[in-house]
């Protein structure tokens, strides 16, 4: 309750009493008189009221003599507290919202007597409307709607077909005379080439200039002109000794036209196969043939009764024979067709060129490559090849060194003792005999297992 006693006897943070004296009328105010300032004032800026400050006064003091009568607080005095704070509450807001009312009005005098003038110009030209004469004619209010909104009528036939524009065909492009101009010594582009052309003429002293100019294959440009008079002279004038570029006449290139087509008289099977080779990109092998063609439809047509007759519930015996039949001689004729095709290929390979086609598609044929780059056990990537191997090297065939193991350790000791066993007994003559008979004068001996070293 302390607190709330400070609270209220504070005066430094209540609003000085003198706002309202700042808001004065200007010294030389235009078109705004003394009394419509004094009456837009009391209209937009309310007076500070006093009673509001008595009132939290008066309101503090019951409080305060609430607490310091009885020394216990009784029910009916905690409703006269609550009362009182409510309404120093209530009194402190409404003074809150006068202050900052005021604070908001509180203009610079600059800024009243432009709203003034403003205010004033708009009645004067309002007034002024209303006394001239409507000379003006208000536009319909169709004419302000859409016209898709504005429901119409649908047109006729006759009006459609008579609105509708047939559509003009573009001329055929004439291709205008024109010269490929060249540049006498070595270029490296045709910047350089347009550079050299425009260094050799100017058309300043000429009645025209070109229609065009277009870059070409080779570092030339090409050169359109309106006429072929004007490519005539040009052509005449660049075309001396100290010229660094030359120039030719362009050729016309003739239109092309493929017809393709077929004989009326061509058999109806026939047209059937080339309609069909035309429609559809079939990729085949290569040893691919029409026998196997006919068997694969045998095959196939085979398949098709066998479904038919499923449906009708036929005996199937005869059909059954009949597909393992014709599956067995497809798959026998595909067999063969490879393995002659593959012998042809082989053939096709002299002694000069041994192996030549073989190695060709070897190496088209892409090798699998190493990863480039692995995540070791620390976490890292290798950065290059050689460290890829050198990780995979110590992962998988780790040093066997003498601190790793004791076996190792034991071997490594016991390299350099002699072994205490008995000597092997020399060979016998028999033996050696008979080893030479097991001998072929006309071949190499050697083991079966060690090839041919060359």
């Amino acid at each position: 309750m302390s607190n709330l006693h400070n609270t209220s006897t504070t005066s430094e943070a209540l609003p000085s009493l003198d706002l309202i004296e700042e808001l004065t009328l200007p010294e030389n105010p235009t078109n705004v008189t003394q009394d419509e300032f004094e009456r837009a004032r009391s209209d937009s800026i309310p007076e500070l009221n006093d009673g509001f400050l008595i009132n939290i006064s008066e309101h503090t003091k019951l409080i305060l003599q609430n607490l310091d009568g009885n020394r216990s607080v009784t029910r009916t005095n905690k409703d006269n507290i609550k009362k009182s704070l409510d309404e120093i509450k209530r009194s402190t807001q409404q003074l809150y919202d006068q202050v900052k009312t005021i604070l908001r009005h509180s203009n610079s005098s600059a800024e009243n007597k432009t709203v003034s003038l403003i205010r004033n110009t708009i009645r004067e030209e309002f007034s002024k409307l209303a006394v001239l004469p409507q000379k003006i004619t208000t536009q319909p209010l169709q004419d302000l709607v859409k016209p898709s909104i504005i429901p119409s009528s649908l047109p006729s036939y006759a009006k459609v077909v008579k609105s509708t524009k047939s559509a003009e065909k573009h001329p055929i492009p004439v291709t205008k005379p024109a010269i490929i101009v060249s540049s006498k010594q070595q270029v490296s582009s045709s910047k350089e080439t347009v550079n050299a052309w425009r260094n050799s003429i100017h058309f300043k002293k000429y009645t025209f200039n070109p229609s065009e100019v277009k870059l070409v294959s080779n570092h030339k440009i090409r050169v359109e002109f309106d006429n072929q008079e004007q490519r005539d002279e040009i052509l005449n004038a660049i075309n001396h000794p100290d010229s660094l570029v030359n120039a030719d006449i362009a050729k016309k290139l003739k239109p092309l036209v493929i017809l393709k087509g077929i004989y009326r008289d061509t058999p109806q099977y026939k047209r059937l196969a080339i309609f069909g080779k035309s429609s559809k990109v079939t990729n085949r092998a290569p040893w691919w043939n029409d026998k196997l063609e006919n068997l694969k439809q045998k095959v196939i047509k085979n398949h098709h009764k066998i479904q038919q007759m499923k449906r009708s519930k036929k005996p199937l015996t005869e059909l059954l024979l009949e597909k393992e039949n014709l599956r067995n001689e497809y798959a026998q004729a595909i067999r063969i067709a490879s393995t002659e095709h593959f012998r042809e290929f082989c053939n096709k390979q002299g002694k000069e060129d041994v192996w030549s086609i073989t190695n060709r598609l070897l190496k088209t044929t892409p090798l699998k490559q190493p990863p480039s780059t692995l995540k070791t056990r620390a976490g890292k990537y290798t950065k290059t090849t050689y460290e890829t191997a050198e990780t995979f090297l110590n992962e998988y065939f780790p040093d066997d060194g003498p601190d790793t193991c004791l076996r190792h350790m034991q071997l490594r000791n016991s390299f350099n003792e002699i072994p205490d066993t008995p000597a092997d007994a020399p060979f016998t003559v028999e033996e050696v005999l008979e080893s030479l008979k097991s001998m072929n004068p006309k071949k190499w001996s050697r083991p079966p297992h060690i090839g041919y070293m060359f």
